[in-house]
């Protein structure tokens, strides 16, 4: 007599996935062999009552929305075997696992300052870098030269690489003084490309403009840089839109002529000193008129 005897086991698995909460789609990721972009989805193949244990992944532009792992990260396989109501078996044997992740934020700023004015090569004084004065003397205003540099720093505030585009605007009346060439000049603006700015980067840049003169051209000089465009590898949208401009104004006006307080201080000194001799002038004058008599 020979027995043969079958053994059989009842298979399972666990399906792990890694989902993009704002868009319910599964995450992709690159595979180190072939370098191709794949589903990050993840299979653990076994049978009824074999433990098992599922872990976070890191993604570059994602992050983990909670650091509490789901309630059946880790377990044992199962196996449940019902029927419908037609009385055909149904084998569920399959857990699925989720972890959610939300995208970083992305936003790149920019703000500009004057960081130096001169008037006929003298260098003025800046009170505020946002909004400053220059006066110029009236017979002179045909022939005083004034140049303004401006300070533009644009910023990666958040935590995704990325690349933008920025505009200056030239102000009427004012010209380009130093296009160092990574500048394209256009009618009325200038425009970079900045290539690639990192996550908690600044980057500055220079211009310098020329009040081109004349009685005409006096007043406010608005001048305002702006992000025009910002892109990055993964596509996310820019988080904050109310830093993508930044402006600073020059005033020229014409000197109104007023004197310095320190001059005034001095005038009224000297005639408050005239004043005291002139009183005791005349303290001396009834005196000898009444000796006299």
């Amino acid at each position: 007599k020979q027995i043969i005897t079958y053994y059989y086991y009842q298979p399972a698995k666990v399906i792990v996935h890694y989902i993009d909460k704002t868009t319910e789609k599964e995450l992709e990721e690159t595979d180190p062999e072939s370098g191709e972009v794949v589903s990050s989805r993840v299979t653990i193949d076994g049978q009824i009552e074999d433990e098992y244990k599922t872990e976070a992944k890191e993604f570059p532009y994602y992050a983990l929305i909670t650091k509490e792992l789901p309630e059946n990260s880790k377990g044992k396989m199962k196996v449940e075997i019902t029927k419908d109501k037609d009385g055909k078996t149904k084998v569920n044997n399959i857990i699925d696992v989720y972890y959610y992740y939300e995208p970083k934020p992305f936003n790149i700023g920019v703000d500009k300052i004057i960081t130096k004015i001169t008037v006929n090569g003298e260098e003025q004084n800046i009170s505020n870098n946002k909004l400053t004065r220059v006066e110029i003397y009236r017979k002179n205003v045909n022939d005083t030269k004034v140049e303004v540099e401006y300070t533009i720093k644009v910023t990666n505030n958040e935590e995704v690489d990325g690349k933008a585009i920025i505009r200056e605007n030239i102000p009427e009346g004012m010209s380009v003084v130093n296009n160092d060439g990574t500048w394209d000049e256009k009618d009325g603006y200038l425009e970079k490309v900045i290539p690639e700015i990192k996550a908690g980067e600044t980057k500055e840049y220079k211009i310098t403009l020329a009040w081109d003169g004349g009685d005409a051209n006096l007043g406010e000089k608005d001048n305002k840089v702006e992000i025009t465009q910002t892109d990055n590898v993964p596509g996310f949208k820019d988080g904050n839109s109310e830093d993508n401009s930044s402006e600073a104004t020059v005033m020229i006006n014409i000197s109104t002529g007023s004197v310095p307080w320190p001059l005034i201080v001095a005038l009224v000194a000297v005639a408050g000193l005239e004043g005291i001799t002139l009183a005791y002038a005349n303290v001396l004058t009834k005196r000898n008129r009444k000796q006299r008599k």
